[in-house]
C-alpha cells in the first residue's frame, strides 16, 4: 500500500537522491539481500550517504518517511 507514496517521493526528488524498491520474495537474490539487511518487517527503509547506512526504519507512514528523508535532502 505504500508503494504509490514511495513512487511519488522518487519522482519528486530523483534529482537529489536515488530511490530503489526491492521485493524481498521476488527471487533468491532479493530474499538474500533482505536477510543480509536484517529486515524483520516491511516496508523497511534504509538511507545511505557516501556508501554507508545512516538511517533505517520500518512502517508505511508517509510523514515518518518524509521526516527521515528531510534529514538528508531538501524537501
Amino acid at each position: 500500500m505504500f508503494k504509490p507514496i514511495f513512487a511519488q517521493f522518487a519522482d519528486s526528488y530523483h534529482a537529489q537522491a536515488q530511490f530503489v524498491a526491492i521485493t524481498g520474495d521476488l527471487n533468491p537474490s532479493t530474499a538474500s539481500l533482505m536477510k543480509r539487511l536484517n529486515v524483520k518487517s516491511v516496508p523497511a527503509f534504509f538511507f545511505y550517504k557516501d556508501g554507508k547506512q545512516v538511517q533505517a526504519f520500518t512502517g508505511a507512514n508517509k510523514q515518518g518517511f518524509r521526516n527521515n528523508l528531510s534529514e538528508y535532502i531538501t524537501l
